[in-house]
């Protein structure tokens, strides 16, 4: 069985998209000043939480019946920022996550610009 894996991973696209995209991530919080915590993400588990801020919104994603809300996560952060999709077709394992992505939030997944 783990040569059937083994042979599976050998045999599947490549991409260096996440690696590129986690460096891009990693440059800009080097870089850029510091992003403020949404309210609704702070915590509110300490007594004067709620004297000291106003908290509420958040929607807890696993609790929605799609598994994902659309909510802010990183202010000033544009999806697709750091990782843009470069799925090579329909009935790749990124096609068909960026398809799943499509019809849970009506959003198209990010693409990458293809190189000519």
């Amino acid at each position: 069985m783990l040569a059937h894996a083994a042979l599976h991973i050998c045999r599947a696209p490549k991409s260096n998209l996440v690696c590129r995209g986690i460096g891009q991530a990693m440059a800009y919080v080097q870089s850029a000043p510091p992003i403020p915590v949404p309210l609704h993400l702070r915590d509110t588990h300490y007594a004067s939480a709620k004297t000291l801020h106003s908290y509420g919104g958040y929607v807890f994603p696993h609790d929605d019946a799609k598994g994902w809300v659309d909510q802010e996560y990183a202010p000033g952060i544009a999806t697709g920022q750091f990782y843009q999709s470069d799925s090579r077709g329909p009935n790749t394992f990124e096609g068909r996550a960026d398809q799943f992505w499509a019809d849970v939030t009506g959003q198209e997944q990010p693409r990458h610009p293809k190189k000519s």
